[in-house]
């Protein structure tokens, strides 16, 4: 057992936490913030940490959500990375005791800046204990509502543990809280009652280690409750403005290469001619005209005359352009036109010279192997940014460098400080990449082929394109069948 550290915490009692001599940090684990009644029920904030004893033991680690057995293997796929050895009492799930926090603070100090880290993993996969291990405050578990009640607790409970409740910043990464297809789950569950509330009574009685197996046999939509999300129009990417009063700022980023953690999906390669397939529904099913379509193909180089797997490839950068790439950037546009201090940054390293990428630039490729070895791919950042695998890393290459620059941006931004020159400064992005290639550029830098690019998806509407992408990628060819081009 660890060294030990013992907290008076005025409201939720004594709390036993883990002491790392090394770092001089304290770690509090699977600290409980809210009371999950049932499945779908609203969390119910608690007052006080359930204990047998004269204190509440946070060295052991709280269960996770109820997933994939082998999430853990899943999550290093989606990485690119090893798999990081940890022990079965961080992988324990139960579906309604995984609203819990890690807190890990100094042991010296207070009024410490607080980040509150939401990990992603599509809706479906993912956790904190064996993903992240966790900074300050860190989600363990689901629902939007949860992200509420914790945002909340934090707040309230902070101080006592030396964390500043008026210095708060929320991270996260990649999805967060939406709830799987209802319908198409009861099917795939062979809940076949036609009757509402029967149907409602098999599925809240299915065990939830058997819906977590199915999760990515699913689409994933987002969820209007009528108070938090109004209506499923208002996430729409071109509905979505929200203007929080206490939000003072902004920082977003996507990867250069985020399409390739959707290819590994592997939903465009059901199709024999996808390019064909994609551009009739454009314009059929997403009502988008001919002659939009046809300068879209152009300006994202996607051709029915080429390679099967060119067209693959540039068919995922097309629909991730549309679903990460460009939402981030009008996102950072909103934010600065409000008068939001805004941050934009990108993930433009780890590119191999096999992987050209919308712009012609050539970068040094990532040293993990794996399918997508020498991409800078959806979530690479989180394998620099919680620098758990730096001993995986070369000792050349500038790889390790990185990795600390990008923590230092991060928690220069939770003190409150400029990370980088703010995008409100002439729509200033901030490049990591290794070496000399680490830059920031203004959008007047950009090539003029992309700015064009940017430019047509505007005006087409990011969500028409986005929805049919999304549906392209998980219909498939009906009957193993596709319709012929110009049908």
């Amino acid at each position: 057992m660890p060294p030990t550290y013992t907290l008076p915490h005025p409201t939720l009692g004594h709390i036993l936490g883990a002491l790392c001599p090394t770092t001089n940090l304290i770690q509090y684990r699977g600290l409980p913030y809210a009371h999950i009644p049932g499945r779908f029920r609203d969390p119910i904030p608690i007052n006080s940490l359930p204990t047998s004893s004269t204190a509440f033991d946070g060295t052991k680690w709280g269960h996770i959500a109820v997933q994939q057995p082998d999430a853990e293997e899943m999550d290093a796929k989606i990485l690119n990375t090893p798999v990081l050895s940890v022990g079965k009492e961080w992988k324990e799930m139960d579906e309604l005791q995984c609203a819990n926090l890690i807190v890990t603070i100094p042991k010296e100090g207070k009024k410490w800046p607080v980040i509150v880290w939401m990990h992603g993993g599509a809706y479906k996969v993912g956790s904190a204990n064996f993903a992240i291990r966790g900074i300050f405050g860190v989600r363990e578990g689901r629902g939007e509502w949860e992200l509420v009640v914790e945002g909340r607790e934090v707040q309230r409970q902070i101080a006592r543990f030396g964390g500043d409740p008026e210095n708060i910043t929320y991270f996260g990464e990649s999805a967060e809280a939406q709830h799987e297809h209802y319908l198409e789950l009861c099917k795939k569950l062979n809940i076949t009652a036609s009757n509402p509330q029967q149907r409602a009574a098999e599925f809240l009685g299915t065990p939830a280690i058997d819906i977590a197996k199915l999760a990515f046999d699913v689409q994933t939509v987002p969820t209007s409750d009528g108070t938090l999300i109004p209506s499923h129009s208002w996430i729409r990417h071109e509905n979505f403005t929200p203007n929080p009063q206490w939000c003072k700022s902004v920082l977003i980023g996507s990867c250069r290469d985020e399409w390739a953690v959707m290819a590994l999906g592997g939903g465009i390669e059901k199709y024999a001619h996808p390019a064909a397939v994609f551009r009739q529904r454009l314009i059929k099913e997403a009502g988008v005209s001919t002659e939009d379509v046809e300068l879209l193909f152009r300006l994202l180089e996607v051709g029915e005359d080429m390679e099967w797997e060119e067209q693959v490839r540039q068919l995922y950068v097309m629909i991730s352009g549309y679903g990460f790439r460009r939402p981030a950037w009008a996102f950072a546009d909103y934010n600065a036109q409000l008068g939001r201090k805004t941050y934009l940054a990108g993930m433009y390293m780890v590119i191999s010279p096999a992987s050209p990428s919308l712009v012609s630039h050539t970068y040094q490729g990532f040293p993990f192997d794996g399918v997508n070895k020498g991409r800078a791919h959806h979530v690479i950042d989180i394998v620099f940014s919680f620098q758990n695998f730096l001993e995986h890393f070369p000792k050349e290459g500038g790889y390790i460098e990185l990795a600390k620059r990008m923590t230092t941006a991060w928690i220069k931004y939770a003190y409150g400080e400029d990370p980088w020159t703010p995008y409100n400064d002439g729509g200033v992005l901030k490049v990591f990449d290794v070496g000399a290639k680490e830059r920031e550029m203004r959008q007047s830098g950009i090539g003029p082929e992309e700015w064009e690019r940017w430019k047509v998806m505007n005006r087409v509407g990011l969500d028409r394109v986005w929805k049919e992408g999304q549906r392209f990628l998980e219909s498939g060819p009906v009957g193993n069948k596709e319709s012929p081009p110009g049908s």
